[in-house]
C-alpha cells in the first residue's frame, strides 16, 4: 500500500530497487562490506544478498530476484525464511542477463532506485533515483510499520541481555576488554 501511493504520487507504474554491491577495493581482489539499499530492507532483511533487485509494480505482488552466480567464488546466502514465507515471488537468477530481461518485462513508466557506480547498473531504466518518488518513500520510512516495530523491540530485547551481562561482568570487577 505504501508503494502504491508513493508510485501514484510520482506517476510511476512501477519501480526496481536494486540491493547495492560491496565496494571494490583500490588494486586488490576484496571487498569492502555490503550495505545494502534501505529501501530494499524495509521489505525485509536481506542483508546478504548484493546485487539482487526487488521489482514492484502498481497493485501486483513484488518479485525479489535473488542474484546467486554458480561459481567457485560466490556462495550464495539462502533467502531468509521472513521473505519466504511473505508475499513475495522469489526467484534466484544465475547471471546479469537474466537481470537484464527482467527489466525488459516492467512498465515504461519504471523508476530504479539504487546506487548507480557504472551506467548498467540502472538497466537502461531512465527514472534513476526520481526525487517526487524518493520524497516520498522517506517521509514513510519514518513511521514504522508493525514489522519493523516488532524488529526494534527484538533489538532492545537483545540489547538489554548484552547490557545486563556486562553489568554483572563489571559488578565482579571486569572491564570493557
Amino acid at each position: 500500500h505504501r508503494y502504491d501511493t508513493a508510485l501514484e504520487s510520482a506517476k510511476l507504474d512501477a519501480v526496481l530497487i536494486a540491493a547495492g554491491r560491496p565496494a571494490e577495493i583500490f588494486q586488490d581482489d576484496q571487498h569492502l562490506p555490503f550495505k545494502p539499499n534501505p529501501h530494499l530492507l524495509q521489505w525485509g532483511p536481506l542483508t546478504h544478498h548484493p546485487d539482487s533487485i526487488l521489482s514492484y509494480r502498481r497493485g501486483e505482488m513484488p518479485e525479489l530476484l535473488v542474484y546467486a552466480p554458480p561459481d567457485y567464488w560466490h556462495k550464495a546466502t539462502p533467502v531468509p525464511t521472513l521473505i519466504e514465507q511473505a508475499p513475495i515471488n522469489v526467484r534466484t537468477v544465475n547471471d546479469g542477463m537474466e537481470l537484464y530481461k527482467h527489466t525488459k518485462t516492467l512498465p515504461r513508466r519504471t523508476a530504479f532506485i539504487g546506487e548507480i557506480r557504472v551506467p548498467e547498473d540502472s538497466f537502461g531504466l531512465k527514472r534513476v533515483n526520481p526525487t517526487k518518488l524518493l520524497d516520498h518513500l522517506h517521509k514513510l520510512r519514518s513511521v514504522k510499520t508493525p514489522w519493523e516495530v516488532a524488529c526494534i523491540r527484538e533489538a532492545n530485547h537483545i540489547a538489554v541481555t548484552g547490557h545486563r551481562a556486562a553489568e554483572a561482568c563489571f559488578d565482579a570487577g571486569g572491564c570493557e576488554y
